[in-house]
């Protein structure tokens, strides 16, 4: 595993370009069905959490561009944060912040949305209730996080583990749906 995670912060080149290959071509369809899963308005404050090479963040972008919306790209590798920068280059509504959420400076109750698409599972499982907590934390009181997470046994965790992460934060389950490939779940803060 933590190869794996040395591979998220620290991805070469090759991976980087498969990655980016990957997600512009047979990936656009599920990060569009995320995204639209949100049901942006256009103004709201928006985290991609694991934003990796920002293309699920261009979409996101797009629609906030000219609503008044934000949109804040976070990810632990500063590799990722390179290439979406230059993805992003010329919007004017995106934010990049480099680092741990456990531990960067991200205010209290500051996001409309929070979105992670199929990141949570590659989180060090001991690492996992803190980045949730964190997450939970930067959730403005009627905000909403997004969370894909991969239905495959072989490369995913157990929905169990993923609902009693967020419910011990202080998180009630609004929404589950499951593909044949993803579970998608929508979160808010219990009121």
């Amino acid at each position: 595993m933590l190869e794996n995670l040395m591979s998220i912060v620290n991805p070469g080149r090759f991976e980087i370009a498969m990655f980016v290959a990957f997600a512009r071509t047979i990936g656009r369809r599920g990060y569009r069905r995320f995204v639209d899963s949100m049901a942006l308005r256009g103004n709201e404050k928006v985290m991609d959490f694991g934003s990796g090479p920002g293309v699920m963040a261009e979409m996101i972008a797009q629609r906030l561009n000219g609503q008044g919306g934000r949109l804040t790209c976070v990810d632990i590798s500063e590799k990722w944060i390179a290439v979406a920068k230059r993805r992003l280059t010329g919007y004017k509504n995106v934010d990049f912040v480099l680092g741990d959420i456990r531990t960067i400076a991200i205010p209290e109750s500051s996001f409309d949305i929070i979105g992670m698409h199929l990141v949570l599972h590659d989180v060090e499982p001991q690492m996992r209730p803190g980045v949730v907590s964190a997450l939970a934390n930067a959730l403005k009181q009627d905000g909403r996080i997004i969370v894909a997470e991969p239905a495959r046994t072989s490369h995913s965790m157990p929905i169990q583990e993923i609902r009693r992460l967020f419910e011990e934060n202080g998180m009630v389950e609004v929404r589950t749906k499951r593909t044949w490939i993803t579970y998608y779940f929508e979160f808010k803060k219990k009121h």
